[in-house]
């Protein structure tokens, strides 16, 4: 064996290429993600610049991947090494920066250089001796795997929003590793000969079309550990293992059905089509959820090794298909969050199924396409995700099992924050803000706000489970717009029962409400109902608040102890407030006997006070507090109730 030739051990060689596409593929998700966030919170809510302009904005960005061949040509061979470098030194800067207008324009620099580097890796892993194009496939899925992974050790924050050094450290050691795996594709390149293959293929570059759908449904479903936590109701590490043993499952079969001569028939690639537009058509819960992560997952892997395998050699038209797809992924993102807010041509409920159909569509073309032969993929190519699922049980370790703790009865500490999912006045990530702003108040029970479990135009975190594990307090969740995005209860003390309602005007309202009720034992033989809600937004829409504020006093029993805490998105004097007031429920802040104005909103300039605790007249209101704080767009109000 000659020990100077870098191809000398295809194996080894497959697996640096496999490592090398993962990285490059898990930065360029991130960086993805921070653009999407970027888009949708700091441009649109702090910025407030128009939908419109930001859908523009994010349509040249998402172009940009068609210049990739002027690219190709500008550079030449180096082209790769150029991209892949630039694509590590903006992740590192992207996680150091912590002011938003800097923070989006490394995310935009980054996602155009992520889009140039799929169709160089997908030339350039061929092109160092590994066979067709679907290596680069067993190279997205374990990049899909390791940006989940990374993740998860963070309780599903990304680590350009870790505080700390450990998400540095992480991010460095990635970026260090990618360069040196970059630096023994350029030799294998240099040794084997030219970048540029024949053509001499099957098939067209439209099969990659395939790739943007693909991707939609995995950070939206598959890859979403936050969202299947909510559906499938198992504690958060045993989701988290396993999304990571799907992960795992997806890779080795991609890995055996591209070293098959044969390819599947066109019959079974269309029944997979139809049971994936199925599984996504509409959010199941329990062992049905989990079992669709696997089975979507292994479809997803199955229809684009399928996909990519059946067009030979990558042909002339592969960055404009990649382009295309990437392009498609912004639009379906767009659709189906644009949904909740305004009425668009593609509603929710369709966007979905229509990537599985797209997805369906080119599998099923195909598998009508010549067969070639199969891929020089060694099967250790599934390694590293087999080495990913260490990761659980380091998050495993870190778990806190959080009980509730005995009280004594009143008083009680209450507080009311609407979290505005997550983001600060400034449009940046910071959880562990948030929770300091709680911590300062020492309540025992929370209600919380915008509480988002999953969004991806969030970032796809879940804010409930970080923020139970990290202020160590036991929670109940109210899904108010979907199932991961509204209302929740964290409390000291134990929760006996609790139950979500609907708002009864959601057919009316964009954005559905929902509220919460729940009864929290104090201990000593006291209870305390406790009212948790979010009224609809909009100035002037006092005819849309009113029969919300009726639904949540009917669910009132004016004998028993209660508290009602929320944004209610009304000053006082408004007809819905006063409708609360004539219920006989008491104003904390007047009935404290707080000072000043009491504006809680927003934060940066605040002009209204929206954010409200209600006590029944049993209660006595002392030491109210409005906690000035940056860390989200409404400040907390927190107050002492006692007999």
């Amino acid at each position: 064996m000659n020990r100077l030739n870098p191809v000398s051990n295809p194996a080894a060689a497959s697996v640096s290429n496999l490592l090398l596409g993962a990285l490059t593929v898990m930065f360029g998700l991130q960086l993805m993600r921070a653009l999407i966030v970027d888009m949708a919170v700091y441009l649109t809510q702090v910025r407030d610049v128009s939908s419109i302009l930001v859908g523009v904005m994010g349509l040249a960005v998402f172009s940009c991947g068609l210049l990739e061949p002027l690219v190709r040509r500008l550079f030449g061979r180096s082209a790769l090494p150029a991209v892949i470098i630039g694509l590590g030194a903006v992740r590192l800067a992207e996680q150091t920066v912590s002011h938003p207008p800097i923070d989006l324009g490394l995310s935009i620099a980054g996602t155009v250089l992520f889009l140039w580097s799929l169709p160089l890796l997908f030339r350039s892993i061929g092109a160092a001796g590994q066979g067709n194009s679907a290596h680069a496939v067993v190279a997205i899925l374990l990049g899909l795997s390791a940006d989940t992974a990374v993740k998860g050790i963070f309780g599903t924050i990304d680590p350009s929003w870790v505080d700390g050094i450990a998400g540095h450290a992480v991010v460095t050691g990635l970026v260090m590793l990618q360069q040196l795996l970059l630096v023994q594709l350029v030799r294998r390149l240099a040794f084997g000969g030219s970048e540029e293959r024949k053509e001499g293929c099957t098939g067209t570059g439209l099969a990659y079309l395939a790739l943007g759908p693909a991707l939609f449904l995995e950070i939206l479903l598959f890859q979403n550990v936050p969202q299947q936590t909510v559906l499938i109701g198992w504690q958060q590490p045993w989701v988290f293992a396993w999304v990571l043993a799907v992960n795992l499952i997806g890779a080795a079969v991609a890995v055996e059905l591209a070293r098959r001569d044969k390819a599947l028939p066109w019959p079974i690639l269309a029944l997979l089509g139809v049971l994936l537009i199925a599984m996504v058509a509409e959010d199941r819960s329990g062992a049905q959820a989990a079992l669709i992560v696997l089975a979507g997952h292994v479809v997803i892997a199955v229809a684009l090794v399928s996909v990519i395998r059946n067009t030979g050699e990558p042909p002339s038209g592969v960055s404009a298909s990649i382009g295309v797809s990437m392009i498609v992924l912004l639009a379906l993102l767009f659709f189906y969050y644009a949904s909740y807010d305004t009425d668009v041509l593609l509603p929710k409920e369709l966007v979905r199924p229509l990537a599985a159909l797209l997805i369906g569509l080119a599998a099923l073309r195909a598998g009508m396409a010549p067969h070639t032969g199969g891929a020089a993929v060694t099967r250790y190519a599934s390694v590293p995700a087999l080495l990913l699922l260490i990761l659980p049980l380091v998050h495993l370790a870190a778990w806190k099992e959080v009980s509730p703790v005995a009280g004594d009865g009143l008083p009680v500490r209450v507080m009311s924050y609407n979290l505005h999912q997550g983001f600060d006045v400034h449009g940046r990530h910071g959880m562990e803000a948030m929770a300091r702003v709680i911590e300062a108040e020492s309540p025992d029970i929370v209600a919380l706000q915008e509480v988002s479990r999953g969004w991806a135009v969030n970032g796809s975190v879940d804010m409930l489970v970080w923020l139970s594990q990290r202020l160590e307090m036991d929670y109940v969740w109210g899904p108010a717009t979907d199932p991961v995005w509204g209302n929740a209860v964290l409390s000291r003390f134990p929760i006996a029962e609790y139950q979500n309602h609907e708002m009864p005007n959601n057919d009316t309202i964009r954005l559905d409400r929902a509220f919460l009720t729940a009864q929290v034992d104090l201990g000593g033989g006291e209870v305390l109902d406790v009212v948790a809600t979010h009224f609809h937004s909009g100035d002037g829409d006092s005819a849309l608040r009113v029969p919300q504020a009726r639904a949540v006093l009917e669910a009132v029993d004016s004998s028993r102890t209660t508290v009602l805490l929320g944004d209610l998105n009304a000053p006082p004097g408004d007809p819905e407030i006063l409708l609360i007031a004539s219920a006989g429920l008491r104003d904390a802040f007047v009935a404290a006997g707080a000072t000043g104005d009491g504006f809680t909103s927003p934060a940066d300039s605040p002009r209204r006070r929206i954010d409200y605790v209600w006590a029944s007249p049993d209660l006595k209101a002392s030491d109210f507090s409005t906690h000035h704080s940056l860390a989200s767009d409404h400040f907390a109000v927190a107050v002492t109730l006692s007999r």
